[in-house]
């Protein structure tokens, strides 16, 4: 097991219009802002090359279009293909809701 403190930037290609509510998502992570930070601390488990992890954060920056939500979570998974590669997937979620789901390769430098 292992503790963890970060920082998050999210960056949003589409941001909440108001004029095209329909084809624009809306939900307490909406932003009327390109980008949102936040910190964060959470703990990994480690169960030989699977690692399940789990943040709870804090936005510093969002710029919010429906009832402001200031902190967040996340919880996802990691698969080391090799010591220094991993597969990994997280789900970002405010409140109960979820935001978005993060696929990625990820580099790791011990």
């Amino acid at each position: 097991m292992s503790l963890r403190a970060g920082t998050d930037i999210i960056y949003y290609s589409v941001t909440y219009n108001v004029l095209n509510s329909l084809s624009t998502s809306q939900g307490y992570g909406t932003s009327l802002d390109k980008f949102s930070v936040g910190t964060s601390v959470g703990t990994d488990l480690w169960l030989g090359r699977f690692v399940f992890a789990t943040d709870y954060g804090y936005y510093l920056h969002l710029k919010y279009a429906l009832t402001p939500i200031n902190t967040y979570w996340k919880f996802g998974a990691k698969y080391y293909l090799t010591k220094f590669l991993a597969l990994e997937a997280k789900e970002y979620l405010h409140g109960t809701e979820a935001h978005y789901a993060n696929f990625g390769l990820l580099f790791h430098v011990f």
